[in-house]
């Protein structure tokens, strides 16, 4: 998340609570850990911090504080940090309206480069006049919840954010996930060089909704246990609805971060097509991370499968984790890795 971002938001909502005379049951949307966020939430007579990133929510519990997949009741004020994906968060800010008192305020910060004023007009198309001001390459914007409310609107954004079946991948996914409406190239190319007789226990690492694994259960019957792990608490349940139609493996869903919590582990294979973006940034530090922690969880001899962008530096990463490794510089930009530990 942007830092700008999340501390203008935060100190806007410090001077909202500071004008207030009576309590204040706060929410706030896409929350992140920041000082500023325990003096806000203490504040409030009671408060919801809605996060679904699993590392996001273990920084907020290192102050202490707890998160929620959704937010639920009705609020006095809720705080909103946009996401990177548009129907994503007009899908947030919607339901955000439609969980406000009326007389209620809604407060969101967002980037210029993430399309502020898009989202300022989008919001006073919503719901009315909207107050806004600029400061630190970012605009914050405020509405207060009226009987004007356009709840057609808000509803048709809620849907168009919500699970539904993607046809380009057959399966169900939602705006904000990893390719969420197309096979991305590098699965594709994972895909196509798997071998067709993965058996025992493995992981999909980093397995968003679930495509890799869809694929690799229709051609496999000897799987035993196959283990799921995203970071992402709604890709896993988009997961779930894919791979419920599979009876031989037992699934098992791992909501982790693998950059620092412990996974799976004495498996057979794993297969991974590493993050190497956080936000707007690129991260090979995470994706170095997590491609230690795959060969970590290997068994001795257990095989890694990988695709990566042909100019990520993790050659140093294999050779320190796994007793052999090949690559492959195939197309497209990308590289498929065979190793074993």
């Amino acid at each position: 998340m942007n830092h700008d971002a999340t501390d203008l938001l935060y100190r806007q909502g410090l001077l909202f609570m500071d004008a207030q005379t009576t309590p204040v049951r706060l929410g706030i949307v896409n929350a992140a850990a920041d000082p500023l966020l325990v003096s806000l939430t203490a504040s409030a007579h009671a408060f919801q911090l809605h996060q679904t990133r699993r590392d996001e929510a273990l920084a907020l519990e290192a102050l202490g504080l707890d998160s929620c997949e959704e937010l639920s009741g009705t609020f006095d004020c809720i705080l909103l940090a946009p996401a990177k994906q548009r129907a994503q968060t007009l899908g947030w800010m919607a339901s955000a309206m439609q969980k406000l008192k009326v007389g209620g305020t809604f407060i969101v910060c967002c980037p210029n480069q993430m399309g502020a004023r898009a989202y300022e007009k989008k919001l006073e198309e919503l719901s009315g006049n909207v107050s806004s001001t600029s400061k630190s390459k970012c605009r914050i914007f405020s509405v207060r919840c009226t009987e004007q409310l356009n709840d057609g609107l808000a509803e048709e954004w809620v849907q168009k954010a919500a699970p539904r079946m993607a046809p380009q991948l057959g399966l169900y996914s939602r705006p904000g996930l990893f390719s969420w409406d197309r096979p991305d190239p590098g699965s594709r190319l994972l895909l196509d060089h798997l071998p067709h007789n993965l058996s025992g226990n493995g992981m999909d690492l980093g397995c968003g909704l679930g495509y890799l694994a869809a694929k690799v259960l229709q051609g496999s019957e000897h799987i035993d246990n196959f283990h799921l792990v995203d970071v992402e608490r709604l890709a896993l349940d988009c997961a779930r609805l894919n791979l419920e139609q599979f009876k031989g493996a037992q699934l098992h869903y791992h909501w982790l971060d693998a950059a620092s919590e412990p996974l799976p582990d004495r498996l057979d294979w794993v297969i991974l097509n590493p993050p190497f973006h956080s936000g707007y940034e690129q991260a090979i530090e995470l994706g170095q991370k997590i491609i230690a922690a795959a060969c970590d969880a290997l068994k001795p001899d257990g095989k890694l499968h990988m695709v990566a962008n042909i100019h990520l530096p993790y050659e140093g990463i294999l050779k320190a984790h796994l007793k052999a490794f090949r690559q492959q510089d195939i197309k497209d930009g990308f590289k498929l890795i065979w190793g074993s530990r």
